[in-house]
């Protein structure tokens, strides 16, 4: 976990210098499926590549992260819906609530 935010896909949770942070990123597929029998329901179900929403937007975002690496003082959860990839929206949101809190 301290390699993700060292060198690794969590780098926007670094903070310079100060307090240490380890963390992992995590991205996940959104699956859109709309069943026959709702009200207004298309005669098909959808699949994510038939939707006209942006690729941002079909994913959900998180990162997990500590600050402190040898003595942990917090950790910090972050879960973003629809928002993209975790490492470009989740760990600079965790990192802004990190700096907050320390």
């Amino acid at each position: 976990m301290i390699g993700v935010v060292d060198y690794g896909t969590g780098t926007r949770a670094q903070l310079g210098g100060r307090t240490k942070v380890a963390g992992k990123t995590g991205t996940a597929e959104l699956e859109q499926t709309v069943k026959r029998d709702q009200p207004g329901a298309p005669d098909t179900q959808t699949t994510p590549s038939e939707t006209k929403e942006p690729p941002e937007s079909k994913t959900d975002a998180w990162f997990a992260a500590y600050a402190g690496v040898r003595h942990p003082k917090l950790a910090v959860s972050v879960m973003l819906v629809r928002a993209g990839a975790g490492g470009d929206t989740a760990a600079p949101a965790a990192k802004t609530v990190i700096l907050a809190a320390l």
